[in-house]
């Protein structure tokens, strides 16, 4: 998966699930890395906007990845963007 930018919460689950297949792991496997159910991974890559910024946190660690923020790049926004 080469996309790395989230603007929405749905660009995130979707980032998110991305790279959790590119590491071949399953969502039970992931999950089980940081004690959160199988349950919260496929809500969370699902309906992201529902899950709480701890899981957020706990799922990045799972799949071995960290925040970073940047300055978003000026231009039109594509649709459904923020």
């Amino acid at each position: 998966m080469h996309m790395n930018t989230a603007r929405t919460p749905k660009q995130l689950g979707l980032l998110l699930q991305g790279h959790r297949k590119e590491e071949s792991l399953s969502q039970e496997k992931a999950a089980g890395r940081v004690g959160l159910s199988q349950k919260m991974v496929s809500a969370f890559e699902n309906h992201p906007e529902r899950c709480s910024i701890g899981n957020l946190f706990k799922l990045l660690s799972a799949l071995d990845l960290e925040l970073s923020l940047k300055k978003k790049n000026r231009g039109p926004a594509h649709p459904g963007e923020w």
